[in-house]
């Protein structure tokens, strides 16, 4: 069930001011609280609207949200990718794009990450890993029963299978994710929650995961090429306010988009939409390597 939230702590500039109306932010739950935060640090005037990622999308290309959004975040690339591809959003304004890297914006300039979601391999630190160097090694006959996976329904797994479609084309793609499968330690879990807790119970000795909080027994090591997924935000193709909407847009990403630019040079020149353009071809390519 969405919910709605009032962000009011505009600075007027003088006892004359009238305020502006507040802008209509379509914003995932996971994301509620952090965007909120920053709308107040910045005494910007907004009303969040929160759900589920994919319902908000759909609801703003229909033009059944209400109030009607003048903001999209997503969660995930596909989700944004879909509304710039249903026409739901407006080109942003340079002032939005501006220092954007070219992976991580829309081509024809629809919509922006807000986040950058590198996809790292993790693996304990007393198991060998000299041949462990890219995402297809954990196919690799030395991990048969060690490796563990989120399932591939997860948005960051989809556009995993998304990028490896994009560079080796679905047939090479679907021998990886077969390989994969047959390497499993425990069928893929429901969650990142359910991962971080099996890796902590010794059950994986490899895995895949986004950067953040990690096990200490497990080392990190970034693939070549870097896979990622992305948080992002456009302006909707028919929001009431559009200008307000760019201002607090532009905001949002220079407080959010914090980039490691070693970890950005690893990810070379895939740009993100090709995580929406290939989200169908992996999933069925997930149902028929049996990785669900």
């Amino acid at each position: 069930m969405r919910r709605l939230i009032v962000v009011a702590l505009l600075a007027l500039a003088g006892c004359n001011s009238q305020p502006a109306p507040p802008v209509i932010v379509y914003v995932p739950a996971s994301m509620e609280q952090t965007v909120g935060e920053h709308l107040r640090s910045a005494g910007m005037d907004a009303t969040l609207v929160s759900g589920d990622s994919m319902e908000l999308t759909t609801r703003v290309i229909e033009k059944n949200d209400s109030p009607r959004a003048d903001i999209l975040i997503t969660d995930n690339a596909v989700d944004i990718w879909r509304a710039g591809d249903r026409g739901a959003l407006r080109p942003l304004d340079d002032n939005v794009l501006a220092e954007a890297p070219a992976q991580l914006r829309d081509p024809d300039g629809a919509w922006v990450a807000l986040r950058f979601r590198p996809l790292l391999l993790q693996v304990r630190s007393d198991q060998g890993s000299s041949e462990l160097a890219s995402y297809s090694d954990l196919g690799n006959p030395e991990w048969g029963g060690k490796l563990c996976l989120s399932s591939s329904a997860l948005p960051a797994n989809r556009a995993l299978l998304s990028m490896l479609i994009d560079e080796l084309g679905v047939k090479p793609a679907e021998r990886i994710a077969r390989r994969w499968a047959r390497n499993l330690a425990a069928s893929p879990f429901a969650s990142r929650e359910d991962l971080v807790d099996a890796i902590g119970s010794g059950k994986c000795l490899v895995t895949i995961a986004t950067q953040g909080p990690r096990n200490p027994e497990f080392r990190v090591i970034r693939p070549d090429p870097l896979y990622f997924d992305i948080d992002a935000i456009g302006v909707s193709r028919h929001a009431e306010h559009p200008d307000l909407a760019h201002s607090v847009a532009a905001e949002l990403r220079r407080r959010l988009l914090v980039l490691d630019p070693e970890l950005l040079r690893a990810a070379g020149g895939s740009n993100a939409s090709v995580i929406g353009w290939h989200a169908e071809e992996a999933r069925l390519l997930a149902e028929r390597a049996g990785y669900r």
